[in-house]
């Protein structure tokens, strides 16, 4: 079908289908009306009800100055009187408070003078209220009366020694509220009690003179939609306040509750017949009409999705059409102005983003992967020492050419090969005039794009305050250390000449000189741990290479531990497992990580448990040695921090000596043999430290010797 007959089917179509689906809802249009009246007059009614528990928790909250009078229990009269002097004082609603001793005898009241003017005290045993209180022993509310023009609402609470609080509580904010309450034009909100009848001081004569209620409320809700008084029949609903013990009706006229079921449907229905008719008379002139300039439209449509607004649709037709056509042809302008607007703001924005990234003070490079550079800042142009305008981007340049640093080249080259995604190295970045401009952490990292990588980023960071800081601190810290060495050798050699002249001493002098002795070792075994760290970071330690055998490693170790382990009770197997057996290493330093490794194992393995210490040649040339504990293990998310300074395991489980620097130890060592140390171990289930250092090439560079 062409243009013409589409639209006049699609008008056909359009006219027909509302009368339709109309018709079906007009008849049922009643039952909704019905159903929304309902919802909403229970809705007003639970709103309602709502409203009068939160006056009953006010009230509550008034009457906190019960316990007041609980705690005090009539021993100091004159309290009591100020108590309630005070409640009536803080709380204005309180028409009334009357305290009755336990005939229900009045003993003191305070009162509204307007209210109550009588002044005799009563006796108010009689009182219904007052009697079901005394029976049940719970406080409660009575009935709600209205006196000189106030709703008043009556409460008994009884107290702990026998006496009871007779009170009458003002409800004239709450009237307030529910007169003030309308439900539609002419719809009023009542309270009701419990024989459905009106409470006093709501809206008179509604919804008829000398209304008898309801009738008794058996229900705690309802709906009511043929309700007949003698102002015509009303619909509403109802909900029960339990803590009042009054229900609250929401009453409407009925004609006014259902006034859209009489005359909308058949204004709907009018004005879509109309529609109908009028649709289907001119669908077919309309057709013809609007097939050329919606065509016309559709090019233009064409075109602007192209980004092509220069070339305005034709302004034809008439009315709507063409006010169509120039609209269209606004907004093809507007969109012009708009892109044009957008390409300035991103010209700006890329000016405010090359200001920033060009002053800062870390150094930033963009380079494609062939090396030539995309961008360069003002600081990477200081820190490399490149010459020239400052505002310009030396894109004939490659990275080959700025960069002159030999582990800075290393680390371009792996990511312009794709080796890695990113890669970090810090280093000192010298000038062309051979002058150092600083240590520096330098960063790269691959830029990906929305086609693919484009190239990667370097960031340089001067880093040398940092450092030299750092440095400064580990230079100072070790000072101390180092002259802590001369103390600790005096104390120990007044400590040896007080144990030669201890025979005069007692058994509690002579424990102190042990205790003294013990102290002074572990500070003089810390501080030869800190200088031997210090050496072992700063490469001042050299090692003494010589060929080793390990059973004999094995049995000065199992000399050292064996009886060690008998005093714990805890049994320690040696093990020596496949050839070659002979390395080169420095023996001392190797034999001194066993010990540490055992000592620890000792540490933390319980009595009954055991510890393995396994060496022998594995596989790729390499010695290995293990020791392995029953003690409780590692947490998982602590394995890699173990060989850290100064760690401490954060498991709960008290630290038995040393401050976290044996294993910190241990891995240097190695790692200045070559090797590799690390451990594997399961919280509960003990652990395994493991080193391996290689053994095969050390022997072939010692002339002469074989393992």
């Amino acid at each position: 079908m062409n243009l013409f007959q589409r639209f006049f089917v699609v008008l056909l179509g359009f006219a027909l289908a509302p009368v339709l689906v109309t018709g079906i809802w007009i008849v049922n249009s009643n039952e909704a009306v019905r159903e929304n009246a309902r919802q909403f007059h229970q809705q007003v009614a639970e709103l309602a009800a709502d409203t009068l528990e939160g006056a009953a928790a006010q009230i509550n909250r008034a009457m906190g100055f019960v316990e007041d009078l609980n705690r005090n229990a009539g021993k100091d009269p004159s309290l009591d009187t100020k108590i309630i002097q005070k409640a009536a004082f803080l709380h204005s609603s309180f028409a009334l408070i009357s305290l009755l001793d336990p005939s229900d005898k009045e003993v003191f009241k305070i009162a509204n003078p307007q209210l109550f003017p009588e002044r005799v005290y009563e006796d108010r045993s009689s009182d219904p209220l007052v009697q079901a209180v005394r029976k049940s022993g719970e406080a409660s509310f009575g009935p709600i009366l209205e006196r000189e023009g106030m709703p008043l609402i009556s409460i008994a609470h009884p107290l702990d020694d026998g006496r009871m609080l007779f009170i009458q509580y003002s409800l004239r904010n709450l009237w307030r509220r529910i007169k003030q309450q309308k439900v539609g034009r002419q719809g009023r909100l009542l309270l009701v009690d419990a024989q459905g009848r009106a409470l006093p001081g709501l809206p008179e004569g509604f919804p008829e003179p000398d209304w008898q209620g309801l009738g008794s409320m058996d229900r705690p809700s309802g709906w009511m939609d043929h309700l007949r008084t003698r102002n015509g029949v009303m619909v509403g609903a109802f909900q029960h306040a339990p803590s009042l013990g009054i229900w609250t009706l929401s009453l409407q006229a009925r004609s006014e509750a259902f006034a859209r079921s009489d005359r909308f449907p058949v204004h709907v229905a009018t004005f879509l017949f109309a529609l109908s008719v009028l649709v289907i008379g001119g669908a077919y002139w309309l057709s013809q009409r609007l097939t050329f300039p919606l065509t016309q439209m559709i090019v233009g449509a064409q075109r602007a999705s192209r980004s092509d607004f220069n070339q305005p649709v034709p302004e034809l037709g008439w009315g709507e059409l063409n006010l169509l056509s120039k609209s269209f042809n606004q907004m093809m302008g507007t969109l012009k102005a708009y892109q044009e607007l957008q390409v300035d703001r991103i010209m700006e924005e890329k000016a405010k983003v090359e200001a920033l990234v060009r002053n800062i003070p870390d150094g930033i490079i963009l380079a494609g992967f062939d090396g030539h550079i995309l961008y360069i800042n003002v600081a990477a142009r200081l820190i490399l020492g490149v010459a020239g305008d400052y505002t310009t981007t030396p894109k004939d340049r490659q990275l080959h050419d700025m960069v002159r640093e030999p582990a800075l080249r290393d680390m371009i080259i792996r990511l312009l090969r794709k080796q890695k995604r990113s890669d970090l190295v810090e280093l000192e970045i010298k000038g062309a005039d051979g002058l150092s401009r600083g240590l520096f952490h330098c960063a790269a990292v691959a830029v990906g794009g929305a086609k693919g990588d484009i190239g990667i980023l370097i960031v340089m960071r001067d880093v040398t305050t940092e450092r030299k800081l750092d440095q400064m601190k580990e230079d100072f810290f070790h000072s101390i250390v180092h002259d802590l060495r001369s103390p600790i050798s005096s104390i120990d050699g007044f400590v040896e000449l007080m144990q030669k002249r201890a025979d005069g001493f007692g058994d509690k002098e002579r424990k102190y000189l042990d205790y003294i002795q013990t102290s002074s070792k572990l500070l003089r075994d810390l501080v030869n741990n800190i200088l031997e760290m210090a050496k072992l970071e700063s490469g001042t330690m050299k090692l003494e290479p010589a060929l080793a055998q390990a059973p004999e490693i094995l049995e000065s170790i199992r000399k050292i531990y064996a009886i060690q382990g008998e005093s714990k009770k805890v049994s320690i197997l040696f093990n020596l497992g496949q050839r070659p057996h002979g390395l080169v290493c420095d023996r001392p330093l190797i034999e001194r990580v066993i010990m540490n490794l055992m000592g620890n194992a000792l540490k933390y393995t319980p009595s009954g448990g055991q510890i393995t210490l396994e060496i022998g040649a594995v596989e790729a040339g390499q010695m290995e040695f293990s020791v392995t504990d029953t003690g409780p293990g590692i947490p998982k998310n602590q394995l890699d921090a173990v060989f850290e300074k100064f760690r401490q395991l954060d498991d709960g489980v008290s630290r038995k000596g040393g401050y976290g620097l044996g294993l910190a130890i241990c891995k240097k060592v190695v790692e200045l043999h070559g090797g590799k140390i690390w451990v594997e171990s399961e919280q509960g289930k003990g652990s395994r430290f493991v080193f391996r250092i290689p053994h095969q090439m050390a022997v072939q560079q010692t002339a002469g010797t074989t393992a």
